[in-house]
């Protein structure tokens, strides 16, 4: 882990202890290091990983936290990508779908893992043809982070 992984760990481990009214399964030290490797993996890139919402349904999301891939999603029209917002708790995360094409966020209490069962789907032009056929999912083999496929500024 990189030194700003481990403050951001240990930010999320003391938020966590700090809200009377967090429930979670897991082990509170092992979840803030799940989640502070998940963010720091959504700020570099596009990453999988699952979640339960509210209603109870696993979320199996497509997300980014880097302003580069959300311009080259959004075809570089520039401006705040739709549903752009705070995260609504001190114990969520926001990120931007990349299947939704806008901003989500889940509590952390809800987070499963990051997935490691995808296979790598061929970058952002990808997602949009999917996204406009109705078939934006991945395929199971194994990969936790995409490498995006993102087009060469220079011709």
């Amino acid at each position: 882990m990189t030194t700003d992984t481990i403050m951001l760990q240990k930010t999320i481990l003391a938020t966590i202890r700090a809200d009377r009214g967090f429930r979670t399964t897991k082990d509170p030290q092992t979840l803030s290091e799940e989640l502070a490797g998940l963010i720091t993996e959504l700020k570099k890139g596009v990453c999988l990983f699952s979640y339960r919402k509210k209603d109870g349904e696993v979320r199996r999301a497509t997300g980014t936290l880097s302003r580069d891939i959300m311009d080259r999603y959004l075809d570089g029209a520039g401006g705040t990508p739709k549903g752009h917002r705070k995260s609504a708790r001190p114990t969520s995360s926001a990120y931007f779908d990349l299947e939704k094409g806008e901003f989500r966020c889940f509590l952390w209490e809800n987070f499963i893992r990051r997935e490691d069962d995808y296979e790598e789907c061929g970058g952002i032009d990808t997602f949009q043809t999917r996204k406009q056929a109705g078939t934006s999912r991945c395929q199971p083999v194994s990969v936790s982070l995409i490498q995006v496929a993102l087009p060469n500024p220079d011709g």
